[in-house]
């Protein structure tokens, strides 16, 4: 995992995230190809451009940007602003968060967790974050780890709501110990009834009767 401050993002890398974004782009609701910048609450505000470019330059001018690898492959990336003020209170707000279609559903978006943790609490911030209510995966994630703050119906769409969703620095951090325990009473109870398998006497040997030619009844 490597953490880019604003304006910090090396050029290649720039690209990289550049490219992700154009392949999932239409994965958002808006697509972000019409998204004037980051945070956007006026969905009427449409992007002058036919691609990410503006989305683009917010990101990368106003966010720290976290990214995934595995090998050389870029497998996704994670952007944060702080502080961020809404409703005049300031928050670590997570804006994005891109997995590559084939790193989906292995783990990636989890490994975020923890820079945004940390950072949260170096900046003694709460974590705002929101998305659109038909996004299964994210809603899932959010409902797990924080609380429901408002939901704004309609508001990206015929039956597309904004939900904004809220948790603080402590909360997910037990969150997340107690996911650890977890995972890691599972790899026990695991190795032990391993070990109870491996010790278990072994049936006797029966050897198999094959059937030759010689064992065939004439006709």
């Amino acid at each position: 995992m490597v953490v880019y401050t604003p304006g910090t993002l090396p050029k290649v890398v720039g690209q990289e995230i550049y490219s992700l974004m154009e392949t999932c782009d239409n994965d958002f609701v808006p697509p972000l190809s019409s998204r004037s910048q980051i945070g956007q609450e006026d969905w009427t505000e449409r992007a002058a451009s036919a691609n990410v470019d503006m989305y683009f330059d917010s990101l990368v001018a106003r966010t720290h940007i976290v990214t995934a690898r595995r090998g050389n492959d870029l497998a996704g990336f994670c952007a944060y602003e702080r502080p961020y003020t809404w409703f005049n209170r300031e928050y670590l707000y997570v804006s994005t968060a891109v997995v590559a279609p084939s790193w989906r559903g292995r783990g990636v978006s989890r490994e975020f967790m923890t820079p945004v943790l940390r950072a949260a609490l170096v900046s003694r911030l709460p974590i705002l974050a929101k998305t659109w209510s038909t996004n299964e995966a994210s809603m899932s994630v959010l409902s797990h780890h924080g609380t429901p703050l408002t939901r704004v119906p309609a508001d990206r769409g015929l039956g597309i709501d904004t939900v904004y969703w809220s948790t603080s620095p402590a909360r997910l951090c037990a969150k997340m110990v107690a996911s650890g325990v977890q995972n890691y009473l599972r790899r026990q109870v695991f190795n032990a009834l391993a070990r109870i398998q491996e010790r278990a006497p072994k049936p006797p040997h029966v050897p198999h009767h094959s059937v030759t030619d010689c064992d065939a009844e004439p006709d």
